[in-house]
């Protein structure tokens, strides 16, 4: 399952966010592990001078974190995973060596 859909024009590369299935966007483990991937493309590709973030919802851009997900987890130390490995993500849109804004 996607949750983005990316477009590239004139050295822009367009990143809309749209999760299945949900009214809102929401931070799932999933989610953070396709961003990764799509940053480690778009930081490779030449061509790609900036980046937008931006959404196809409504009303919203990324409401939070999936709780639902939270609650699934039985592993001892799997929510600290998780959740180190989306403090990384945040860090590396931070210091991304393209610009990236949100719309």
């Amino acid at each position: 399952m996607s949750f983005t859909y990316l477009e590239k024009d004139g050295g822009v590369a367009v990143v809309w966010l749209d999760q299945p299935n949900e009214t809102i966007n929401k931070i799932s483990f999933d989610l953070i592990e396709e961003f990764s991937r799509l940053f480690d493309e778009l930081e490779k590709d030449d061509e790609v001078k900036a980046i937008v973030l931006i959404s196809k919802k409504k009303d919203n851009f990324i409401a939070g974190a999936d709780i639902e997900e939270f609650l699934k987890i039985t592993q001892a130390g799997k929510a600290e995973e998780i959740s180190r490995k989306g403090n990384q993500l945040l860090s590396r849109l931070a210091s991304f060596p393209k610009p990236v804004v949100a719309a």
